[in-house]
């Protein structure tokens, strides 16, 4: 594959939970059968999709808190669809929705509808407006941080320009593979995955073990949310052929 393959915006979530030791990430298998990223573990995440910057969605997103000001800016025009793909794969992939009431409590549905729903989202058959109207919800893009964005390189069958952003789940959030592209989900501290890829029973993308190793610089969430509140720069790693999008 060559240096004009093209390359596609994408989001992508680092989900955090509190623990015992620091804190754990939701992790997914992606499937032997992926175009991209076979059978290695991910952050829930995919391509941004133009659905995902409808200005209709407007009513449906909470409003961005003061330290995301400088997030915004330095994402572009894009923000938005940014932030709402974010939120979507990872409902999509992992079945955890970052979106609350109008009261300020969170969505919380049944396992059932869970599956249902993330099924109709991915293939098309719901909106995320739809979903938010139905639910009375409101996408908690207010909970999310953009931390990074990486471009994969040359030479790759799929390429991707994608912002990472970094959110802590809701309570009681579980996490669970669709089954389809996604083959286990886990939860697992940054060092224990780091580990566990050293031992060769953890597949990791290069791009995966640079996160995994600066999050895991980080005692606990707070601290890790501290910095991230307070992070006014956000680096591009980028080829030398990248061209902005």
């Amino acid at each position: 594959m060559n240096a004009s393959t093209e390359i596609r915006p994408a989001a992508t979530l680092i989900l955090a939970r509190p623990a015992v030791e620091s804190f754990e990430l939701m992790m997914l298998k992606r499937t032997t059968k992926a175009a991209f990223a076979s059978g290695m573990y991910v952050f829930p995440g995919g391509k941004i999709d133009a659905s995902d910057s409808d200005p209709a969605l407007a009513p449906y997103v909470s409003e961005p808190r003061d330290h995301q000001r400088a997030q915004i800016a330095a994402l572009g025009e894009a923000w938005l669809g940014a932030y709402v793909a974010a939120i979507r794969e990872t409902f999509e992939e992992a079945g955890i929705l970052l979106a609350k009431h109008a009261d300020g409590s969170w969505v919380t549905l049944p396992a059932k509808t869970i599956a249902e729903t993330r099924q109709s989202l991915h293939q098309g058959e719901l909106s995320m407006i739809d979903l938010c109207q139905a639910y009375d919800a409101r996408l908690s893009i207010d909970e999310l941080n953009f931390y990074n964005r990486w471009t994969t390189p040359p030479g790759r069958p799929r390429r991707f320009d994608t912002r990472f952003f970094v959110g802590q789940a809701p309570p009681m959030a579980l996490g669970i593979e669709d089954g389809e592209e996604t083959t286990d989900a886990v939860w697992i501290t940054p060092a224990k995955a780091l580990e566990e890829h050293q031992a060769g029973r953890f597949d990791l993308m290069s791009v995966t073990v640079k996160q995994l190793s600066a999050v895991a610089e980080y005692e606990n969430l707070e601290a890790l949310k501290r910095a991230l509140s307070d992070q006014d720069t956000f680096p591009h790693y980028r080829p030398p052929d990248y061209l902005p999008s």
